[in-house]
């Protein structure tokens, strides 16, 4: 049987993580033609007795493994493997993954069939089944997972959807095309390898897209440390790739009916519609509270139910719930009232929600610093107007005269 893909896992420790992920391959790519690629960076748990007997009952020859004497990140495992490997495709995978039925075929077919497509990802979801991952979009000053938390029925995440960038936990493309690119830079530790990756793969002319159809669940980040490299790496992205990408956040939320709105401390936000968020309150407003919270699950950017389900919620002394919910309403809107209304409910938290309270007092801080420089808004400004966006260019022109206007009044 020739070879259709090959399949690369790093990993470092975190065995059952990795037992879990090949069993899961095994299970549910019956009958199709790859090898397995598993890198050990130097694991020093069970990994290293483990892996080379399960891998070889899994998959027998099929299975490759290489054996590293210290740990050298994902990027440059992810380069030895692609050396190595000898299909056409190359399927990058996270070992904190499932996955489940009638995953890779809808790679390799879009592939195969859509030849102005350079690399394609998996959707990825949750255990509870809330969307981790349909496409990376980019702000003016940031990136974010698009329509993260979402229910996996959403219709906004279930089509497939082009996008500028794809995380490499679940990401299929041509073994020649990472190569000739030089595979991934090795100056990353363990983060935004793979979105530079995605921003030079933009540069052949063709492009990227999420094809829904191949879902896998996705733990995410369970590397010790994985957090830790991310401002730096971040620096280093746009050191690198700067030039290589535009703001398309509210591009996807325009596209999808949603509206793109600007927060007090200058970054883009995605709302509803005031009609829908209207709509959804007269047809939930006699309903059960167990209904209040289906409601908001299946529309994730519901601001208004939010409020009032933690209002009720309050009444009935469910604090857990109100601190949930508000902290939700403050992470969307990014306003200082809704911190500070966060914060009223500080006495009652617990060790499990006490970084929400931190998390406010310090978007406080920084929201008060932006409103009291404009100093950002304008740089924010001027960086929009580079990129050309009418659309964007009007809305932080807004901002800024909103800002000043305040700042005015207030003097």
């Amino acid at each position: 049987m020739s070879l259709t893909c090959s399949v690369i896992i790093p990993v470092y420790n975190q065995w059952e993580l990795t037992r879990q992920c090949l069993e899961s391959l095994k299970a549910h790519t019956q009958g199709a033609g790859y090898e397995v690629i598993v890198v050990d960076n130097g694991s020093s748990d069970a990994t290293a007795e483990a892996l080379p007997v399960l891998g070889r009952t899994l998959f027998g020859e099929a299975f490759v493994l290489i054996r590293l004497a210290e740990n050298r990140n994902f990027g440059p495992a992810c380069n030895l493997a692609a050396q190595q490997a000898k299909s056409p495709l190359l399927f990058l995978l996270n070992n904190d993954t499932l996955l489940w039925d009638n995953c890779l075929q809808p790679l390799i077919w879009a592939l195969d069939e859509q030849k102005d497509l350079v690399a394609v990802g998996s959707r990825l979801l949750y255990p509870d089944r809330r969307v981790q991952h349909v496409g990376i979009a980019f702000t003016q000053t940031a990136l974010t997972h698009l329509y993260r938390y979402f229910p996996c029925d959403h219709p906004v995440v279930c089509k497939d959807r082009p996008v500028q960038a794809l995380t490499a936990a679940a990401l299929m493309l041509a073994r020649e095309d990472f190569l000739q690119l030089g595979g991934f830079c090795e100056d990353y530790r363990n983060g935004f390898e793979d979105v530079d990756l995605c921003l030079r793969l933009k540069t052949t002319g063709r492009k990227l897209k999420v094809i829904a159809a191949s879902t896998l669940c996705h733990l995410e980040s369970q590397t010790q440390g994985r957090k830790a490299w991310d401002e730096k790496n971040a620096v280093l992205l746009k050191q690198r790739c700067g030039h290589l990408f535009s703001p398309d956040y509210h591009i996807h939320g325009l596209r999808d009916g949603f509206v793109p709105f600007l927060t007090e401390s200058f970054e883009l936000g995605l709302g509803m519609r005031e009609s829908e968020e209207a709509r959804l309150f007269l047809a939930t407003k006699n309903k059960s509270s167990e209904q209040w919270k289906d409601a908001i699950l299946n529309n994730p950017l519901w601001i208004h139910g939010r409020r009032f389900l933690a209002e009720l919620a309050e009444k009935q002394s469910n604090y857990a719930l109100a601190i949930t919910l508000l902290s939700e309403v403050a992470f969307l809107r990014q306003s200082k009232s809704d911190y500070q209304r966060l914060l009223q409910l500080e006495k009652w938290g617990n060790e499990e929600n006490r970084h929400l309270f931190d998390a406010a007092h310090s978007e406080i801080a920084r929201i008060d610093s932006v409103r009291k420089d404009l100093s950002v808004a304008r740089a924010a400004l001027r960086a929009v107007q580079k990129s050309g966006d009418r659309f964007l260019c009007q809305l932080y022109e807004q901002g800024l005269q909103d800002l000043q206007a305040q700042l005015a009044h207030h003097c």
